[in-house]
Formats: C-alpha cells, sequence, structure tokens
C-alpha cells in the first residue's frame, strides 16, 4: 500500500481547484427578475423565516414560515390567499414548521420540527 505525503494531496487538490476556477471565471450567468411573492414582515403575505415553499396543482405557491409558525398560500401572480397553522394549542396548530410538499392529488405535508415536544 502506497502512502502519500499529505502536503503532496493538498498540492494536487489546490492545483485541481486553479485549473477548474481559471475555466469558470469567464462564464457569465444572466439573473433576470421575474416576480416577487410576499415581504418582510408580520402581517398576512409578509414573512420572518422563510423555510420552505412547494406549488401545488392549481399552480399556487405555499410557503412555511418557521418563525410565524405559518403556512401561507399565494396566488400565480403573488396575491395573499390564505394562511393555515400558527401557533398554540389548537388542531392544526404548529410550532416550527420547515419543509412542505404536495403530492400528486393535492395533499399538502408539513414536516414541523418541534411538534412532537408539545405538552
Amino acid at each position: 500500500m502506497q502512502h502519500y505525503q499529505p502536503v503532496t494531496i493538498v498540492i494536487v487538490v489546490l492545483l485541481a481547484l486553479l485549473t477548474g476556477c481559471g475555466e469558470r471565471a469567464h462564464d457569465t450567468i444572466s439573473v433576470e427578475f421575474v416576480r416577487q411573492w410576499g415581504s418582510a414582515g408580520t402581517g398576512d403575505g409578509q414573512f420572518l423565516y422563510l423555510e420552505d415553499f412547494a406549488f401545488d396543482g392549481q399552480g399556487r405557491l405555499l410557503v412555511t414560515d418557521a418563525l410565524r409558525a405559518d403556512v401561507q398560500v399565494f396566488t400565480t401572480d403573488g396575491r395573499f390567499v390564505t394562511k393555515s397553522g400558527g401557533k398554540g394549542d389548537r388542531p392544526r396548530s404548529l410550532v416550527k414548521p420547515e419543509r412542505i410538499a404536495v403530492d400528486k392529488i393535492g395533499n399538502v405535508y408539513v414536516v414541523d420540527y418541534f411538534s412532537g415536544e408539545r405538552t
């Protein structure tokens, strides 16, 4: 079994990175602003800590906000529609929603990081 000196490996990795970076330095990326959903804040259609998002079968955007503890729904053109969840002890309340997914038949799945810790 052959052992390599750590310095040799570092030099090889450094050369590989420099060569790769040199080729990419001339690439340009064009970015175009298309649409905005929501803004910063605590009102409907606003976010404190956007965690995840998904689109439903109607093209609506569903967004989880970990600090507001809710899921907000927006139309395809960015208008606020409704929200669900929120902090509290009532059914369907949330604590810290982090992930969201929508299946093919429209069921919405929300992963709530702290919901198992309720008393």
